[in-house]
C-alpha cells in the first residue's frame, strides 16, 4: 500500500495472496493473514476476491481484524476470521428469517 496514509480516513487497497498460520498455533484454522499491516481504522474493512472493477462486485471472504494475541506473531501482518460458505449462508438465512 505505497503512499497510503493508513489513517482510517482514506480508502486504500492492496492486492495479493492470503496465507495460513502455522499449524502449531491454537485455532489456526479460524484465521487467514495477509503479509501487510493495513493500519489504524481498517478493522471491519472487507477482504474481497474475484473483484471486477467494471461492475464493482466481488466476493467478500473476510474482514480486517488486526493482529492476534500471543502466541501469534506480533507484527508484519493483518488477520481475518475465515468465512466458510456454509457459515455465511447460515448468517444470510438468519437475517432473512428475522427481517420483519
Amino acid at each position: 500500500m505505497p503512499n497510503c496514509p493508513k489513517d482510517g480516513e482514506h480508502l486504500c487497497s492492496w492486492q495479493g495472496n492470503t496465507f495460513d498460520f502455522d499449524k502449531n498455533l491454537p485455532n489456526n484454522t479460524f484465521y487467514s493473514g495477509i503479509p501487510i499491516e493495513v493500519g489504524d481504522g481498517s478493522s471491519g474493512g472487507p477482504w474481497i476476491r474475484d473483484y471486477d472493477p467494471n461492475t464493482n462486485t466481488g466476493v467478500i471472504t473476510g474482514v480486517s481484524h488486526g493482529l492476534l494475541h500471543s502466541p501469534y506473531p506480533s507484527q508484519g501482518y493483518t488477520a481475518t476470521w475465515r468465512w466458510y460458505k456454509d457459515d455465511f449462508s447460515s448468517l444470510l438465512q438468519l437475517a432473512e428469517d428475522n427481517n420483519p
